[in-house]
């Protein structure tokens, strides 16, 4: 949703600029980064020993569904085609955005070293939502727009909130595992805490956006996902992850749209 909401704020502020194909290709390529990069972060966390045969989570290897071997495949499967949309995008004459592709890409690949480490929070919001934000300006709209970070903000807080809540669920098991994690690291008050931050604080970023004429009136549309993010403050820790990412879908969708309508 960061690329999406980015490119739609991009043609609303540069009518007639904007590469729809570079638009196109960063979506499908972002899509697929994410989708190897949690790949992979199951293969580490089997690993290592994070996720075991007694966790309550159905786990991909456990089930008998894969083998660890079949996930590091589709991983790189998916990788590659990843790869094979940024080339694309760079070769169309955007060369020097190269550096913004191998960080981000390496970001995710080192995703769990840093998640183990109480920096997962860190790579996340760097990988899926900072790095492709400033990106996607300049493949999209020809330019280094620092204004993406502030359009991006909202949707990449709320897209964090799945993470933590992840992690939080899994203090015990991670602690076990000798791991520590953002949330091992602070403990349960302070997760709750940061957690309400995540889910909260993009309300009041769109609220001051709009007001202040940066981002269209029409973005106040997203209060209308308020009563869901108020709802994840009161859900049951094991599948607050699951109720964080239905936020974001929703969030992000009206957020997007604001910018088109």
């Amino acid at each position: 949703m960061s690329v999406v909401s980015v490119t739609a704020f991009l043609a609303f502020r540069f009518p007639g600029r904007c590469d729809w194909l570079n638009a196109a290709l960063s979506l499908v390529m972002m899509m697929l980064f994410q989708a190897g990069s949690s790949t992979l972060s199951d293969c580490s966390d089997h690993l290592s020993g994070v996720d075991r045969p007694d966790d309550p989570k159905v786990t991909w290897i456990y089930s008998g569904l894969f083998s660890l071997a079949t996930l590091r495949r589709y991983a790189a499967v998916l990788l590659a085609l990843g790869s094979f949309a940024g080339v694309i995008i760079l070769l169309r004459g955007n060369l020097d955005a190269v550096w913004l592709g191998v960080l981000a890409f390496a970001l995710g690949l080192g995703y769990s070293f840093l998640k183990y480490r109480a920096l997962g929070d860190v790579a996340i919001l760097l990988a899926f939502a900072l790095l492709p934000a400033i990106g996607v300006g300049r493949v999209v709209a020809g330019a280094y727009l620092p204004e993406t970070l502030l359009v991006v903000l909202p949707v990449g807080l709320i897209t964090l909130s799945i993470v933590h809540a992840n992690n939080w669920r899994d203090i015990a098991s991670d602690r076990a595992a000798g791991i520590r994690t953002l949330p091992i690291l602070v403990g349960e008050r302070a997760s709750a805490a940061i957690y309400a931050v995540e889910v909260l604080l993009p309300y009041a970023l769109v609220a001051c956006g709009a007001f202040s004429g940066f981002f269209p009136i029409a973005a106040m549309a997203v209060f209308l996902t308020l009563p869901l993010a108020l709802r994840n403050l009161r859900s049951p820790l094991k599948s607050l992850d699951r109720a964080s990412a239905l936020l974001q879908l929703a969030f992000g969708a009206v957020y997007s749209v604001s910018f088109v309508m």
